[in-house]
């Protein structure tokens, strides 16, 4: 990821997330540790080359649709929308997306599984 967040930052190519998945980023390390924590890494996240999408209506219908087809979480059901809309590879570690690349809706990079 670090090799990523570098080469974005020369403007090789751009990182895009949802606000709902950058929301959940904050949820997440609110849970395992606490919201000081995590509204400092959301200071840090700031700085970093990420362009946080906002969620239109056809987002939102899109990622419920595959949140309807396929075993995902809700939240990751915005991130494969918003990669499917700007066909864009997804970047995870995260197995729950595998049927989505498996019936080609979804060009995915893996990573190793992180704990967050």
């Amino acid at each position: 990821m670090r090799r990523l967040l570098l080469s974005a930052r020369r403007g090789r190519h751009q990182l895009i997330m949802s606000v709902i998945n950058l929301g959940e980023v904050y949820y997440r390390i609110a849970k395992v540790s606490d919201e000081s924590n995590a509204r400092q890494t959301l200071e840090r996240f700031r700085l970093a080359p990420v362009v946080v999408v906002s969620v239109e209506n056809q987002l939102v219908f899109q990622a419920a649709s595959l949140n309807a087809r396929f075993p995902i979480p809700y939240a990751d059901s915005f991130a494969a929308a918003l990669a499917i809309e700007r066909g864009a590879r997804l970047i995870t570690g995260v197995p729950d997306f595998q049927p989505l690349e498996l019936a080609r809706l979804l060009k995915i990079d893996w990573l190793a599984r992180s704990r967050v």
